[in-house]
Formats: C-alpha cells, structure tokens, sequence
C-alpha cells in the first residue's frame, strides 16, 4: 500500500475550516505531543547517568517488544510471524548480551570509575 501523506492536506483544511477546534482542544493535543516526547527523552537521561551503556541499549532495545506485547494483551491485536521472530531475535540479543556481561570484566569497569573521579579532583 502507498501512502502519501499530502493527500490528506485537502481533507484536514477542509475538515479543519469546517470543525474549528477550541482552544482547549489544541492546548491538550500540544501537551500530549510535547509530554509524549519530553517525559520519555528526560527518563531515558536519567536512566543512562545510572546504568551502563550496554545494559541501557538492551533495555532501549525491548521498547518495541513491550509495546507489540501490549498491544497483544490490550487490544487484542494479532501478531504475524514476523513479529513473533523479531520478538525472539530480541529476546534472544538481550540475553546475550546480559549474559556475557557486555560492560567487561568487573576490574575494566572499576578501572573506568576510578579514572572518571580522579578527573574530576
């Protein structure tokens, strides 16, 4: 299927001269677009100044599956089996990853924290 966006530019001006929305309307709708942004950008710094890189990116990286999953149990929505194998490809990378340790060895990890204090004496 094609989607061209540009199409409905006619239909919302239409719709929009002939439903002029209020101005709560257009306050609510701008705050759920900046809070659908902000809320999630300031948690993910917040959690990245308190876990590592790699445990961050596993975690950043099961973002799609929590939401295809909750999409499933929510609003019964029906997962192909494409879905289903990224799913399991996901899965399976963060499992790795978690048990390989990807930030190193504990005495590389320690070796890094004691440089960045010592910079910052």
């Amino acid at each position: 299927m094609v989607r061209l966006p540009g199409l409905w530019l006619p239909v919302g001006l239409v719709w929009f001269a002939a439903h002029p929305p209020t101005t709560q309307a257009i306050l609510l709708a701008a705050a759920c677009g900046v809070l659908a942004s902000l809320v999630p950008y300031v948690v993910d710094l917040l959690a990245l100044r308190r876990v590592s890189a790699g445990s961050f990116a596993a975690l950043t990286s099961a973002n799609p599956v929590v939401a295809a999953l909750a999409g499933l149990v929510l609003l019964d929505e029906r997962l192909g089996l494409q879905a289903w194998v990224g799913i399991g490809l996901v899965v399976t990378g963060n499992l790795l990853v978690t048990l390989r340790g990807l930030g190193g060895p504990p005495s590389l990890r320690s070796a890094r924290a004691g440089t960045g204090r010592s910079a910052a004496r």
